[in-house]
């Protein structure tokens, strides 16, 4: 009886998200259960493990939620939708508490066999995968969103059980840079959907394949379509723990390509909200981070904004143990620091918000710190050092990481590239810089919003590039006017020091050169850039 009230208890503290009370509740029932708890009394040992696992998992318990986790697994007489719970949590630790990514992802895989469900793999694997989003993406097609306002609902429970495994499949198979698995579990959960109804997981399926389908197709229109799909899907639904979800890879994966990236500021943050109120915490710090630093940085915010934002973000997510959220804000602030000046060496990125020791082993960590760090070249003008790293990260980025962050690195990318090219005229940086120039002019014309300052430059640094002087200029004043209407700070500042190198260099037209690295200063100055404004002053003393 006592281990009962325990328990009811424990449920009652997790529906206040009172974690600490619940874990609490939950040892005090597991103690006071007898000896032969799994055969007298197994449905009360069985909640009572099951929720001091999740309680453990969510409060960082490592080895508490090991243990408990392995006692129920080692119960034969249990069925494995029993332990479904439990297999849920332990991929959760390894997943979002331990970052034992390739770990969570053989025993995922491993579980989701034992529920006879197919897994590709072997060399075999990169054929399965595309050919179910073949046809997953035919049929997905075919499917009017109308038919989701009032869907059928999937009620077999293991259908729900794989949907569960391959949601965190996809997190993890990002997580390692594992394309096909990738593709794969996208593909799946949408088909599962399509062949058994609607689950709580399907609106986020369906946007994680418009994820893949942007992503390994290029287009937009049906990965838009895929979307839009997920939010009636979701609204069907009403679940605010998956809403969280979906509406952050709505609003982060397709909505920035046809919408302006300030229309997605409002869903970013109620994502947050929802997931903190729900306790899907992973998304809503995924969605904090990209309020507080990735749209932030995109869209040229003063870089004081987003140290403060930064500042405040980062105890959090620490206190809430999510390692990726922690690493990604960390090293944004210590790039904002840096610009500042508020760094040993300008070119390094690391100092006060990254320390040396500090490191991240998963895929997309690795290629936004390699990006972070070629951003450091660009602004300081080490045109050499940033188009050397646009070459060795080639198309890399783009294949783990997608949304607003994709825009702005194949632009810089390019703009590396052009600079470059100008200088030597060598072959190996005018070819990829055109191929991304034509790749950021496709964007635009096919209606993202968020592009049309970055297609007006790259069209002045290949007339430039090709001695046109005249239409490059007339870019250039474009592209400027572009970047100073929308905010872009950093843009408009970057705009006119590449025009004054222009000007002066090939025009010999000191006024107007001088009057434009006089606005180069201005706008990084506004920007926040202080040790740029610095270098830039003593160029122009210099002058």
């Amino acid at each position: 009886d006592f281990a009962k009230l325990n328990l009811r208890a424990a449920k009652k503290a997790r529906r206040t998200s009172a974690f600490d009370s619940a874990s609490s509740y939950s040892k005090i029932g597991i103690k006071l259960l007898p000896d032969n708890k799994w055969t007298e009394h197994s449905q009360l040992a069985l909640e009572l493990y099951t929720l001091g696992t999740e309680m453990e998992v969510a409060l960082g318990s490592n080895d508490t939620a090991e243990e408990y986790i392995n006692e129920v697994l080692s119960q034969n007489h249990l069925t494995q939708l029993e332990k479904l719970p439990v297999y849920i949590a332990k991929a959760h630790k390894l997943c979002n508490i331990e970052s034992q990514y390739q770990m969570a992802l053989d025993f995922l895989c491993r579980t989701l066999r034992e529920f006879g469900y197919w897994v590709p793999v072997g060399v075999m694997q990169p054929f399965h995968a595309l050919r179910v989003l073949r046809r997953t993406m035919n049929a997905a097609k075919k499917r009017p969103k109308s038919s989701y306002e009032t869907p059928k609902l999937m009620t077999d429970a293991s259908h729900k059980a794989a949907m569960s495994f391959l949601t965190r499949i996809f997190y993890a198979s990002y997580f390692t840079g594992r394309q096909f698995l990738l593709v794969f579990s996208a593909s799946q959960m949408v088909q599962m959907t399509l062949d058994h109804g609607v689950s709580p997981l399907s609106g986020q399926a369906y946007a994680c394949f418009g994820m893949i389908t942007n992503a390994v197709l290029g287009d937009f229109k049906t990965s838009a379509f895929f979307a839009e799909t997920a939010m009636v899907i979701q609204e069907s639904i009403r679940s605010k723990y998956m809403e969280c979800q979906t509406l952050y890879l709505c609003s982060e994966e397709f909505l920035s390509w046809i919408r302006p990236i300030q229309a997605q500021l409002e869903l970013l943050q109620r994502a947050y909200s929802l997931g903190m109120r729900s306790g899907n915490i992973e998304y809503a710090l995924w969605a904090r981070f990209t309020l507080g630093f990735e749209t932030a940085y995109v869209m040229g915010k003063p870089l004081q904004s987003i140290i403060e934002a930064c500042e405040r973000m980062v105890p959090n997510m620490e206190d809430l143990k999510q390692k990726e959220q922690v690493w990604a804000t960390r090293c944004g602030w210590q790039l904002a620091l840096n610009l500042r000046g508020l760094a040993e060496n300008e070119l390094v990125l690391e100092g006060q918000a990254l320390q040396k020791d500090q490191v991240s082993e998963s895929k997309p960590a690795k290629v936004l710190q390699a990006f972070l760090q070629s951003e450091l070249y660009l602004f300081f003008a080490q045109h050499k050092q940033a188009a050397e790293s646009a070459l060795e990260r080639g198309e890399e980025f783009k294949e783990v990481v997608s949304g607003t962050w994709v825009m702005i690195e194949t632009f810089h990318r390019a703009v590396a590239l052009y600079a470059m090219a100008r200088k030597t005229r060598k072959s190996k940086y005018s070819r990829p810089a055109s191929r991304l120039r034509k790749r950021i002019a496709k964007w635009a014309k096919t209606g993202n919003p968020n592009v049309k300052h970055h297609n007006s430059f790259l069209q002045a640094e290949h007339a430039a590039f090709k001695g046109k002087y005249k239409d490059a200029k007339g870019h250039y004043e474009e592209a400027i006017k572009t970047a100073a209407r929308t905010g872009h700070l950093h843009h408009a500042g970057l705009f006119n020091e590449r025009f004054a190198d222009l000007l002066q260099t090939n025009l010999m037209d000191e006024e107007e050169s001088v009057f434009r690295l006089k606005e180069a200063i201005r706008w990084y100055g506004e920007w926040g850039a202080d040790l740029k404004v610095k270098l830039l002053s003593n160029n122009l003393n210099q002058w």
